[in-house]
């Protein structure tokens, strides 16, 4: 099993699947989006990430897309034992390590490569950049939301988690 940091997962999810063209998601997926959460609902913009937030915290977590629902609840790793739990962000050490434990040919190695070539990558800055968009009570439900995944794997709840910490005083 893999998992990534919930909010880099979060925003990856929305830039990877509401502003590229996928049909599935930038299209069928983008209009439940806005018929939920735009007054008007003939505005042709991209989902914004205020309104894919709003959408995401409308829904049961267990009816959230498998890019965006809690690891804990896609994998369940509090009843299956998995004999390797790997992270996102140490994924070439830890897909070297699968690899060779499988028995892999030595010169078997996970590719690096970007869909989107011209764009980068999510990472903290990214995904900063994105949270700032949103507004205290949204940050305090998405970390509702994955609370159990960032305990359960180990994540910092650091800046990113405690983004508008100040405001809720």
């Amino acid at each position: 099993m893999f998992t990534r940091d919930p909010l880099e997962r979060l925003v990856s999810a929305y830039r990877d699947k509401l502003l590229h063209s996928e049909p599935y998601y930038s299209i069928t997926v983008a209009n439940e989006m806005k018929a939920m959460c735009r007054k008007n609902k003939n505005l042709t913009e991209k989902v914004t990430f205020q309104e894919f937030v709003n959408f995401i915290l409308t829904k049961k977590q267990e009816n959230l897309d498998i890019h965006w629902k809690p690891m804990f609840l896609l994998c369940d790793p509090c009843n299956i034992h998995y004999d390797i739990v790997g992270k996102f962000e140490t994924l070439e050490q830890d897909s070297e390590h699968v690899l060779r434990n499988i028995g892999a040919p030595e010169d078997m190695h996970y590719p690096n490569f970007k869909k989107y070539g011209s764009e980068k990558r999510t990472n903290d800055d990214i995904t900063l950049e994105y949270l700032r968009k949103l507004s205290s009570e949204q940050i305090e439900k998405i970390k509702k939301l994955y609370q159990m995944d960032v305990a359960l794997f180990n994540y910092p709840s650091g800046l990113k988690m405690n983004l508008y910490e100040t405001d809720t005083v």
